[in-house]
């Protein structure tokens, strides 16, 4: 889901929304500047056979040597990685569970979370067991199921209720 969904469904819950999406702004911003300078470095090291590793920025990373003493930092970046998914996939677990709840019409969320909890695991094992079947879902269909449910399926709920919107004044 793009970034812009999700702050979409979060924005109703913040007290200070001036504030807030000038705040969210400037992090966005942030990112997509520190995510542009890396792959402009990733590619600038390495070139056309960026196309052939699977992690170029951890390869990357094995070249950073200051000062002959801090070495090696392939660990630091994965911590970073590891923390940033972590906290996607609990932002990306609390909005599936309640809006979950909403759509069931549940007065506590708290009743579903380990049914969908439960079924996030086996989904996601099922669906990418491991690297390979990933990697070759990317690159035959995945760019189609990846429009459908990022660009299409978000279009149509628009819509929808858009629709819904005028119908009910």
């Amino acid at each position: 889901m793009p970034i812009f969904f999700i702050l979409s469904f979060l924005f109703p819950f913040v007290a200070d929304r001036p504030k807030s999406l000038r705040w969210g702004l400037l992090s966005l911003l942030a990112v997509t500047g520190t995510m542009v300078v890396t792959n402009i470095a990733v590619l600038l090291l390495f070139g056309d056979i960026t196309v052939g590793f699977t992690y170029p920025l951890m390869i990357a990373t094995r070249y950073i040597a200051l000062a002959d003493f801090i070495e090696h930092l392939e660990a630091f970046l994965m911590a970073i990685w590891l923390l940033g998914m972590f906290v996607k996939i609990c932002v990306y677990y609390y909005l599936l569970v309640y809006i979950a709840a909403e759509w069931l019409g549940l007065s506590d969320y708290r009743l579903i979370v380990p049914p969908i909890g439960l079924l996030v695991t086996v989904f996601s094992v099922w669906v990418t067991p491991n690297l390979q079947v990933m990697a070759h879902f990317f690159a035959t269909s995945g760019a189609i199921y990846l429009w459908v449910v990022k660009g299409a399926l978000p279009m149509l709920l628009l819509g929808v209720a858009l629709v819904r919107q005028k119908a009910g004044g």
